[in-house]
């Protein structure tokens, strides 16, 4: 009894792995954070080696912004805990936007969304996530690098 349920356990975990690995094949896909907005749904995603930021609605992308050559270029991360607060901030510049999908937890409050920054006059427009269907931004920012120039750190 004891070796049949031994047995079982190994075809069982052996077919649990071939299926994360065909279902990860099959797209190719690791998302990272995903929400939805008013304007549609965020999602942080690497795909085939690139990592995505894209805005959709309906299934329909509205705006993509693409990772540059090797490791995730042209985005950064900023990263701050202590006590009851962390922030986490992943961000690129496209023309004169600033994008930054941000995940905040202060005073037992928690916050997520895309904070989008015009750069010549300072103006910011916020997507707050209603639902947060994926965050998992921390184990991202391990493959991004750091602005150290930002006071928030790494």
């Amino acid at each position: 009894m004891r070796l049949y349920l031994t047995g079982s356990l190994v075809l069982l975990l052996s077919l649990l792995s071939f299926h994360n690995f065909y279902a990860k094949s099959e797209n190719n896909s690791d998302v990272y954070f995903s929400c939805n907005t008013n304007k549609g749904n965020v999602k942080l995603e690497i795909k085939d080696g690139t990592l995505s930021y894209s805005l959709s609605k309906e299934g329909i992308n509205s705006f993509i912004f693409n990772s540059l050559g090797d490791n995730y270029s042209g985005f950064l991360y900023n990263h701050y805990t202590r006590y009851q607060a962390e922030y986490i901030y992943v961000y690129f510049v496209n023309g004169n936007y600033r994008y930054t999908v941000f995940d905040n937890y202060e005073n037992n409050k928690k916050s997520s969304g895309v904070s989008v920054v015009n750069n010549d006059n300072k103006k910011e427009f916020l997507l707050m996530c209603k639902t947060v269907k994926k965050n998992n931004l921390r184990n991202l920012i391990t493959f991004l690098e750091c602005d150290k120039d930002n006071a928030l750190g790494c």
